[in-house]
């Protein structure tokens, strides 16, 4: 199997410290007993229950790939005046659950409106922020290709929009509509147990995978109070650790939590890590970023007090000023998304449990891996070697059925989706290798398991879930 360098890359760091956690590369060394209770193997309810903080290795506040970072004020500085001045939203504009989106599009680094499409994305993005090219054209890709029109190559940061389809009703009507990252593009590009949204498959409550509930966004900055009381700072680690517990708070409170291969294991995960890449403000002090809690707010769209209430605006994130994105040399690129969700998984098993509870809270029922993978994996502790966890994730994708035909019946789906992965492919193999040895063999599709979770279902409604009110 060739690997890519990005794969490589995220192998250098996972076998490094497996040289001082040698049980993450080998679980038997954990003994029976112990790996008949984790998550490598199988997913107990009562260890959700009782998990904590875990014990494997902590996760690296130097994340990704690790270095030594400078900063270069002139290089850095992200000016937010002029065409990049903050407006709020209009009442048509779309706004959804990326942060980091919504504030790029308030301050014009993306199309104002919402609805962007490939060049916008991944020169908006770097220009704003300093995600590397190369990871922001595989996550465009991805995400254009899960909720978005690859006739128009459009998509919706919010829902779903008219400007997105280029047939417009008449496309929609025979194929699907492009769902957007709201609604019903839940478990494609976005997922339960995010940083600040809630679960859109919970019945009741905070089901609003759009919006972002204070109750969450307070359970961040209260633990990163706590580790660091003089400031609240928030770092790697505690996002890292949020992540953990929003995933355990889901399966207690939300009776149709589900994680899927790529928006569950991936996905989410990035999404805390990109927290502190791409938000935390750097400096010479704090070259490789400092994200305080009233920078955070102002990222998440809330005011108030830290410590105290907080209440949210819907749309309204904005960059905090003066800010000081990430320095050339040292962009967040796909080879460091891949090394932290490796850290993540090290840390946190609980991040490869595919799966979801069964309709009842606390029910969590992991997905036979070996299914999902034709025999690739056969064994959830398989993935911690880089180049299966990559596969994995790939194939995954490619299993997974776009919006933009939820119309069509099953056989011409599959049509659609073949051609739509051979445009795809070209992204893939480059990001995460060539992979024939997982792709010759045809998994379960993860939509497959709706009858056994009510999470996985696609028959939600989003009628009565206000996706995309008026700011």
């Amino acid at each position: 199997m060739k690997i890519s360098a990005t794969v490589a890359a995220m192998a250098a760091i996972v076998v490094g410290q497996a040289s001082a956690y040698p049980f993450f590369m080998f679980p038997e060394l954990l003994g029976k007993d112990a790996m008949s209770r984790s998550f490598l193997e199988n997913v107990d309810p009562e260890f959700l229950k009782r998990a904590g903080v875990p014990t494997l290795a902590p996760y690296p506040d130097n994340f990704g790939i690790p270095k030594e970072y400078i900063f270069d004020e002139k290089l850095q500085f992200v000016d937010l005046t002029g065409e990049n001045e903050w407006r709020a939203p209009g009442p048509d504009d779309q706004r959804g659950p990326c942060a980091g989106l919504n504030a790029l599009a308030n301050h014009g680094f993306i199309s104002r409106d919402g609805v962007v499409d490939r060049d916008d994305v991944i020169n908006g993005i770097h220009k704003g922020v300093g995600l590397s090219q190369d990871a922001t054209v595989i996550l465009e890709a991805l995400t254009s290709f899960f909720n978005g029109d690859p006739v128009s190559g459009k998509w919706s940061i919010g829902g779903y929009s008219p400007k997105v389809a280029t047939l417009g009703p008449l496309q929609e009507g025979l194929l699907g509509k492009p769902a957007g990252i709201c609604g019903l593009g839940h478990l494609r590009s976005e997922g339960d147990a995010s940083i600040t949204r809630g679960d859109f498959s919970q019945p009741t409550g905070n089901n609003n995978n759009c919006r972002s509930y204070p109750q969450y966004a307070k359970e961040l900055m209260d633990l990163a109070r706590e580790k660091y009381p003089e400031d609240g700072r928030i770092t790697p680690s505690i996002l890292a650790e949020h992540q953990h517990r929003r995933k355990l708070y889901s399966i207690a409170n939300n009776p149709n939590y589900f994680s899927p291969p790529y928006a569950g294991v991936a996905f989410t995960p990035a999404a805390h890590h990109f927290v502190f890449a791409l938000m935390a403000n750097k400096s010479e002090e704090f070259p490789q970023g400092y994200l305080s809690p009233e920078n955070f707010m102002s990222w998440f769209s809330y005011t108030g007090d830290p410590q105290g209430e907080i209440s949210y605006t819907y749309g309204h994130e904005r960059i905090p000023a003066p800010f000081y994105k990430r320095h050339p040399l040292f962009e967040w690129t796909f080879a460091d998304i891949l090394a932290a969700l490796a850290q993540q998984i090290e840390a946190f098993p609980t991040t490869m449990a595919v799966g979801g509870n069964t309709g009842t809270v606390n029910s969590f029922s992991g997905v036979n891996i070996g299914d999902l993978t034709g025999g690739a994996v056969t064994a959830m502790h398989e993935l911690t070697d880089p180049a299966k966890l990559s596969c994995f994730l790939s194939q995954a994708i490619q299993s997974s059925t776009p919006t933009f035909i939820s119309n069509i019946s099953p056989a011409l789906q599959q049509q659609f989706l073949d051609a739509s992965v051979g445009k795809l492919f070209p992204a893939l193999t480059a990001a995460f290798g060539e992979c024939n040895d997982f792709l010759s063999k045809k998994g379960r599709a993860i939509e497959s398991y709706n009858g056994t979770y009510p999470g996985a279902t696609a028959e939600l409604h989003d009628s009565s879930r206000e996706l995309s009110p008026s700011p």
